[in-house]
């Protein structure tokens, strides 16, 4: 089913086939608010590899973004593909503990601005991490788009 679809469907239902109480863009928008919704309760299960970057006075970062669609950290490997995997623990960054074996998530104080996993040890040039985590389904649409 197309988003299209959809929007003819939820005309039909609403008996407004023409749009003329309900415009499609209305109909859209309701559409994108059910589908953050469902996220919420029933997020898709995503991972993401992140590529150790350097930071200032050749020290590698230990902070790094997470995609806008993160919604929940389930796990972090670092360093990535070891056999066996390596699997972070988490802890508070302010934790006088956090060191080598832990990481945490830093949230941003509003749901415009990133989210950040930061690990307890700084990387090597090459490294890379993959965190594991709950995330929205696709909220962007075109009228073609499958839904």
């Amino acid at each position: 089913m197309t988003l299209q679809e959809l929007i003819d469907q939820c005309q039909n239902v609403l008996a407004d086939a023409a749009g003329v109480v309900w415009s499609e863009a209305k109909i859209n928008e309701w559409i994108v608010q059910a589908i953050r919704e469902y996220s919420r309760h029933f997020p898709r299960r995503m991972n993401v590899t992140i590529s150790a970057t350097p930071g200032a006075g050749g020290h590698y970062n230990t902070a790094y973004a997470l995609p806008t669609d993160f919604l929940e950290c389930l796990a972090v490997e670092f360093p990535k593909d070891e056999n066996p995997p390596i699997w972070l623990k988490r802890r508070s960054e302010e934790d006088a503990d956090f060191g080598a074996g832990y990481y945490d998530i830093r949230r941003s104080g509003d749901s415009q601005s990133a989210s950040y996993v930061v690990l307890g040890e700084e990387p090597g040039a090459g490294d890379e991490l993959k965190v594991v985590y709950l995330g929205l389904h696709g909220i962007t649409l075109a009228v073609g788009d499958p839904v």
